[in-house]
């Protein structure tokens, strides 16, 4: 099962079938939950876009001559990203935002610090908070919501 990708609520996806760890499975082989788009996303990659006939056993390939059906690698996944990023208003796109958009995106949607610490894998609550980038919207409105709590306890 290493290298699976895995999501919520079964086992490993295989055949362009998505499916999802048990929670016991996603600890034991440090694992994140995954949105279930994203593996709709990748069954659909794995039925219709994937190199027929090649012999690796990864899941994304390289689809250009001369090297398609080759595995594609941290580098060649970066280099994706570069040539993305040349295009205008894109200088910010990097593999590693993703991290941080990840981090930012569950916490706006309220999940617990210590819960986004686990699924990020980091041991401290501190580095996870630097993944976290809140708007001046989100946080007015945690204020304000603070505030009415504190308002209607005090009454």
């Amino acid at each position: 099962m290493e290298g699976a990708l895995l999501a919520e609520g079964g086992g490993p996806l295989a055949n362009g079938e998505a499916h999802g760890p048990s929670p016991d499975a996603a600890k034991e082989f440090g694992v994140s939950a995954l949105h279930g788009t994203f593996f709709t996303e990748v069954a659909a990659y794995l039925r219709h876009e994937r190199p027929t006939g090649v012999k690796s056993s990864e899941c994304f390939l390289l689809l250009r001559v001369p090297t398609t059906g080759q595995p594609l690698t941290e580098a060649g996944l970066r280099g994706v990203f570069r040539r993305h990023r040349e295009a205008p208003g894109a200088t910010r796109v990097r593999p590693h935002r993703l991290r941080h958009t990840y981090g930012t995106e569950l916490a706006s949607a309220g999940i617990d610090l210590l819960a986004l610490r686990e699924l990020m894998g980091h041991v401290s609550p501190d580095t996870t908070a630097r993944y976290v980038h809140l708007s001046i919207e989100h946080l007015a409105a945690e204020y304000g919501a603070a505030r009415a709590t504190l308002a209607a306890s005090a009454r």
